[in-house]
């Protein structure tokens, strides 16, 4: 039976292991961090730096730089004042301050300039060897920050079955991705990041030379930070393409509730009964758990609603059939 074409809906799957009954029973559904996901290079795009060094000098190094004298003179007199206001040194006013650097400045022409050109350029150089370590922690950053619920078009595919349902011993929630869950509060703007939406497949992996170019951010338009969003957490190998794969994105500090773990917090957001449609029991589930879920189903007054589907591998052809199993 095709089972999403009996819907008008878009329906999307996700697989689980017979164990998850507890997503049904909490309301609850595990948002998963990029360095738990089975695919090592999801959400991993290669960056060479972060940025140019030439970026860095001209777009932020370099706006710190005074261009004339009097720049020059307010921020050494700026420094020294801060300076002793927070060591508690002298009781000389920044206009004062000021008047004694102008004085110097004008009786050693050249030294302040010197002075501050030797700092600035053993700063920026010390900035350059950091940029690496920088880069080196984006995916520490992205793994703190955000989740990814992983959904599927496909209920039927053999392979997932195997892979994410232990061995066709789990269970496939079905889902409405209709249901406002799945939409993020500005649906349909340009930034809408926080929807279900579609993997892409690529042969090349993504990768950003540089990942902040200063000069592009300048001139970044709602199209360009979706194209952005896109490479960095919805573009996969095509190794995965069977998969079709939708997914969603959500700040991890956002969760209804964190499972404490020393190998990595499991963070779990709460979901509406309302966008469960349908659950598909794996052909190799053990009766007790089949008869568990069955039950759970007949007496929980919050899914009525949910139908109940039996997969079977099919006797002629290399396929999985859903069988409706009629409950109530």
């Amino acid at each position: 039976m095709c089972l999403w074409c009996a819907n008008y809906r878009m329906t999307l799957y996700k697989y689980v292991t017979a164990e998850r009954i507890d997503v049904l029973q909490n309301g609850l559904i595990r948002f998963t961090q990029a360095s738990a996901l089975n695919d090592p290079w999801d959400m991993r795009p290669h960056v060479e730096r972060l940025i140019t060094e030439n970026d860095l000098e001209e777009h932020i190094t370099g706006s710190l730089k005074p261009q004339t004298d009097k720049q020059l003179i307010d921020y050494f007199s700026q420094i020294i004042d801060d300076f002793a206001k927070t060591n508690g040194l002298g009781d000389k006013s920044l206009d004062e301050i000021r008047q004694m650097v102008t004085e110097a400045n004008d009786t050693f022409p050249g030294e302040l300039k010197q002075l501050f050109d030797g700092a600035f350029t053993e700063t920026l150089e010390k900035m350059k060897e950091v940029l690496p370590q920088i880069v080196g922690v984006i995916p520490e950053a992205v793994d703190r920050a955000v989740g990814v619920l992983s959904l599927t078009e496909k209920p039927d595919h053999p392979l997932m079955w195997s892979h994410y349902a232990n061995n066709h011993s789990g269970f496939a929630l079905a889902f409405d991705e209709t249901n406002e869950f799945f939409r993020s509060p500005r649906h349909g703007q340009p930034d809408d990041a926080g929807s279900a939406r579609r993997v892409s497949y690529s042969s090349e992996r993504p990768h950003f030379d540089p990942l902040l170019d200063m000069s592009l951010i300048e001139k970044m338009t709602d199209e360009d930070a979706m194209s952005f969003f896109d490479k960095m957490f919805f573009t996969k190998s095509q190794s995965w393409d069977y998969e079709e794969e939708w997914r969603m994105i959500k700040g991890l500090k956002q969760a209804d509730r964190v499972l404490q773990d020393p190998i990595g917090n499991v963070y779990l957001f709460s979901i509406p009964p309302a966008c469960i449609v349908s659950v598909i029991l794996g052909e190799r589930m053990v009766s007790d758990r089949r008869q568990q879920i069955i039950e759970f189903l007949k007496t929980d007054k919050r899914y009525p609603h949910v139908t109940l589907f039996q997969a079977r591998s099919s006797a002629q052809k290399f396929t999985i059939e859903l069988h409706p199993i009629k409950i109530r």
